[in-house]
């Protein structure tokens, strides 16, 4: 979710702030976009096939132009980065998990037209607030 933020450091801080010291703070993000030519060459496939059997045009979801400049994580959140914004807000004992499964499971479901539109990575990450409440 950090990649819906205009600013993902501050929101963190602010949720350490409000944190009882020992709480935790849990995230579940990816990469949504790696700009990777395979990518966007499969997406751009998957969403062609999407059109032409649901006639949806899915490739006008994405956000406007205005939307991106205020985002600088509309194409996700690589876990290294979010490790280094949990880190940065102060975070403790910050570990992280793969979802691959979760992708597995919801590629079992869809149809094949989605299979090759939609490949991320997710992953979960948290940290804990200092016991000390710092």
């Amino acid at each position: 979710m950090l990649w819906t933020l205009p600013n993902p450091e501050k929101a963190l801080n602010d949720w350490r702030n409000v944190l009882k010291p020992g709480g935790k703070v849990v995230i579940i993000d990816g990469v949504w976009d790696d700009s990777r030519l395979e990518t966007h060459l499969k997406r751009n496939i998957g969403e062609t096939m999407i059109h032409i059997v649901e006639r949806n045009d899915i490739s006008k979801d994405s956000y406007t132009a205005e939307v991106n400049a205020i985002l600088p994580n509309a194409k996700g959140v690589p876990l290294g980065k979010a490790r280094e914004y949990m880190e940065k807000a102060r975070f403790k004992d910050v570990r992280s998990i793969g979802l691959d499964d979760l992708m597995r499971i919801q590629k079992k479901h869809m149809p094949p037209r989605y299979k090759i539109a939609y490949e991320y990575e997710y992953y979960m990450i948290y940290g804990l607030k200092d016991i000390s409440g710092q």
